[in-house]
């Protein structure tokens, strides 16, 4: 069957969209023979991609003047399966047997350069486009996210906090992360001399960002053409320096705009001229993904919302054990396992309702007991699925780093949480960055397990020796100690996080992956490298599950 692969753009052209003061956020170039009613998959490049919609092409039209290859033509999209925030790994599909998918993303991406829109021929049959829906609402299901939302809609959250965790501009109305798959925007209920936010229909009318010209401002491109970059918009109420997060929205795409709303005039600054540039700003047209009630008689108040802190710690609880497939072993249909569901909901609506009924809860035994047989399970159900990734042979390194997110406890007892930031150094980004009890930091670099493109020793002059795969992920991880010594004081200044004399650990392999070599010759390898190397750790993804089912003592077993 006849259909195509679009990459999403990371910078959009103002070429291919725009013609006639007209926003047109869904079109792309090609010189591909392409039809009305094409299906076509788009596909978020890089670490934290995956697919992100399901649509079809509804109509060519003439290209801008601008376009100088004459056989092009201006393709228009329809997405109708959207899963920005959920993005289907390529492990997902390969496990799919959507082999042709993952081949096509592959070669996709080795060809893929910044600022162009990559638009290929993908050659999957009528029941494998089906599939790809049914995917992207197993992933949604599954909680599979590339970079973890923790702010529940209607939370009120310090705009700075939220900065700090997810990145994006930290004043204006909109700011687009650099650090996190997001496009952000601040709406104010009641803003200087702009209409308020309202409902028309099933649609919410909100102003954009101030500008001048007849142009398209950067910000305004970024939040019109969030979907073609492949990013979920999400969307907060602003009250000085607190926002609500309201949800997921997605701009119109048929009518991005309802309007262009003029404000004034102002002259050009440094120039001498009469000219003036008309000062104005789209009222743009967003359709709610997810969330709750906002801008209507419905929406409960600002200062009754409840209240999140993310100052220090972005947790999130380990995710339900999965199978190969990605289906979800627990069975659901246990009507003991559905009581033990809602009485666990009606003890935390109590507890929010009351916040006082938490402390009486605390000193009782049985109450304790409880909370200890909670989190024994969710260490258990996360310690099952971290070994099913670490021992499969397609895992990548972002599938590995998924299944360790939010269980610092694998790593011992000594580390109090996840820093929330990863970037604390500029062109560095840290896999997992640990917080030891004191305040200090240890970072955790992760490569791959049974993927490793490599041995993990070698033979050497009639011994056993560590293999480059090694060498070259301790000097990773080496670099990255020495630029958080060079910038210490600014990020316990900033981040108040203490990096003089970090430490860091190396997950890298796994004995299963070189079987001709016993596991104990590859263990007495990496002790004997680990006692010469002062301030790193290496070891496989065995050493560390079997450690950690050793903490969890006789009630693993049981």
């Amino acid at each position: 069957m006849q259909g195509w692969l679009a990459v999403a753009d990371r910078a959009v052209s103002k070429a291919s969209i725009e013609r006639n003061g007209e926003l047109r956020p869904h079109r792309a170039v090609t010189t591909e023979a392409v039809a009305a009613g094409d299906p076509v998959a788009l596909w978020r490049p890089g670490r934290t991609g995956g697919l992100v919609a399901v649509g079809t092409v509804r109509g060519i039209e003439d290209t801008p003047a601008s376009i100088l290859e004459p056989s092009a033509k201006a393709v228009v999209f329809d997405f109708g399966s959207i899963s920005l925030s959920s993005p289907v790994p390529l492990k997902a599909l390969h496990s799919a047997g959507l082999t042709a998918f993952t081949h096509s993303v592959r070669d996709t991406n080795r060809s893929y350069n910044q600022g162009d829109f990559k638009f290929v021929r993908l050659g999957l049959s009528r029941q494998q486009w089906a599939e790809l829906p049914r995917l992207q609402k197993a992933t949604a299901e599954d909680h599979v996210g590339s970079i973890p939302w923790i702010i529940p809609p209607g939370t009120v959250v310090q705009r700075r906090q939220l900065h700090d965790v997810y990145g994006g501009n930290r004043s204006g109305n909109r700011g687009s992360s650099g650090t996190t798959p997001n496009t952000f925007l601040f709406v104010r209920t009641a803003p200087d001399g702009q209409p308020a936010p309202s409902w028309d229909g099933d649609v919410l009318l909100v102003p954009g960002c101030l500008q001048d010209g007849d142009y398209v401002s950067r910000d305004n491109q970024m939040l019109i053409h969030h979907l073609r970059r492949g990013l979920p918009l999400r969307v907060f109420e602003q009250r000085k320096r607190l926002c609500r997060y309201l949800g997921e929205f997605i701009v119109d795409q048929e009518k991005p705009a309802a309007s262009w709303i003029r404000t004034g005039v102002r002259k050009p600054v440094g120039r001498s001229t009469h000219a003036t540039l008309e000062v104005q700003f789209p009222l743009l047209r967003l359709r709610q993904l997810s969330g709750g009630p906002c801008f209507d008689s419905c929406a409960p108040a600002f200062e009754q919302a409840p209240r999140m802190d993310l100052e220090l710690v972005l947790s999130g609880a380990p995710r339900p054990p999965q199978a190969r497939d990605g289906a979800r072993i627990a069975a659901k249909g246990s009507a003991d396992t559905e009581e033990g569901h809602r009485s666990l909901k009606r003890l935390l609506g109590i507890v929010q309702r009351t916040p006082h009924a938490l402390d009486a809860l605390g000193t009782r035994d049985d109450a304790q007991a409880l909370a200890a047989l909670l989190q024994l399970a969710q260490r258990r159900a996360g310690l099952t699925a971290l070994r099913q990734v670490a021992e499969d042979p397609h895992a990548l390194e972002h599938d590995l780093q998924r299944a360790l997110q939010g269980q610092f406890w694998i790593f011992g007892g000594q580390f109090a949480g996840e820093a929330a930031r990863r970037r604390l150094v500029p062109g560095d980004e840290i896999d997992i960055p640990l917080i030891r009890g004191d305040g200090t930091l240890q970072i955790v670099e992760i490569k791959r397990s049974m993927a490793l493109r490599g041995p993990l020793v070698k033979r050497h002059r009639g011994s056993w020796v560590p293999s480059a795969q090694i060498h070259d992920a301790v000097g990773q991880a080496l670099n990255y100690l020495v630029n958080l010594d060079e910038h210490r004081l600014r990020i316990r200044d900033q981040f108040a996080l203490e990096t003089r004399r970090a430490r860091a650990l190396v997950l890298i392999g796994h004995p299963a992956a070189q079987p001709g070599v016993p596991e104990g010759t590859i263990s007495e390898v990496l002790r004997t490298i680990n006692t010469h190397l002062g301030r790193i750790e290496v070891l496989t993804y065995k050493e560390l599950l079997d450690s950690a089912e050793r903490s969890l003592g006789d009630s693993w077993s049981g």
